[in-house]
């Protein structure tokens, strides 16, 4: 998203299949943490993002339906009760199912088992490169994948109910023994999504009108910052 303007990018929602129709909204705004970084210090774990998160603000609010719903970010207390080796958790993404794959146009789902940060960061892992921000998960041929990025980690604590808990982020190859999957743990940003939201809000964004005109990259100092 680093390298990403508004323009480049056109926010689809609403379908599991990207060759049929669904809404789609220009993009206002794209909001990177103001701390995003490439972190190089680790030669286990190579070349990784750590504060990875951002947001996309849309022109026109999607609308809600049967097929479009909002996903609930998990809270601390929750989160806790789910923290244990081998809870089943959900990646969802478009991205390849192999090294060097070609992303699908269906929308595909795997299971894949919480994994704690001390096991993640043992030497044949990513040896000390998880940080508080980060969640493991993942198994041999069970893992997000290249072009999953930026997609949920869900828990489904009810049949019909979800909670995100992560981004999927990044990764040593996919499904790999001892290599999982590296997400972004929402817990530890709920606070700064939450002050980006109400910074981007109708009655906040009226009051920088001006500014918004005269600065096409316009910066939230509160929150983040426009890529």
């Amino acid at each position: 998203m680093e390298d990403l303007k508004s323009t480049d990018v056109r926010a689809v929602a609403g379908t599991s299949d990207l060759g049929k129709s669904a809404q789609a909204r220009s993009v206002r705004r794209i909001i990177v943490h103001a701390k995003y970084a490439t972190d190089n210090s680790n030669v286990v774990a190579g070349p990784h993002p750590v504060n990875d998160v951002a947001l996309v603000q849309v022109f026109k609010p999607f609308e809600m339906n049967a097929q479009l719903q909002q996903i609930p970010l998990i809270d601390t207390a929750l989160e806790a009760t789910i923290a244990q080796p081998n809870q089943k958790l959900t990646a969802t993404g478009f991205g390849a199912t192999k090294v060097g794959g070609k992303a699908v146009a269906g929308l595909l789902s795997v299971d894949v088992p919480f994994v704690s940060r001390e096991t993640c960061n043992r030497a044949q892992s990513y040896d000390h490169a998880i940080t508080d921000g980060m969640i493991c998960a993942g198994e041999v041929n069970k893992d997000s994948c290249q072009g999953d990025s930026g997609g949920p980690l869900t828990y489904h604590p009810l049949k019909d109910d979800v909670v995100q808990v992560g981004i999927v982020g990044w990764g040593d190859k996919c499904g790999v023994q001892s290599k999982y999957g590296v997400y972004t743990r929402v817990t530890a940003y709920r606070d700064w999504i939450m002050a980006c939201m109400a910074m981007t809000s109708p009655s906040v964004r009226g009051n920088n009108q001006r500014r918004e005109r005269n600065d096409k990259r316009y910066r939230i100092a509160d929150c983040g910052r426009d890529p």
